[in-house]
């Protein structure tokens, strides 16, 4: 079993960090967010490299479209 997490913010950084597969998708400003260094609530960094991140373009609900698309393009 594998597990996918979508994200684009600092509140998904504790579920991004549990998922096999962390996806964040694109911010606003078409930026994604940045793990390196980042710091989580009470001093506890994030185990996340970002050479494990995959980066989808699009933001909001076309990020996520295309985040599922990946995936179910990746399982077949």
């Amino acid at each position: 079993m594998t597990f996918f997490g979508i994200g684009d913010n600092t509140n998904d950084i504790p579920m991004l960090n549990l998922m096999d597969v962390p996806i964040v998708v694109q911010r606003q400003d078409r930026s994604w967010l940045d793990y390196g260094g980042m710091e989580m609530k009470n001093n506890v960094r994030s185990s996340i490299g970002n050479q494990n991140i995959m980066k989808v373009n699009g933001i909001g609900p076309s990020g996520w479209e295309n985040a599922i698309d990946k995936i179910v393009l990746e399982l077949n």
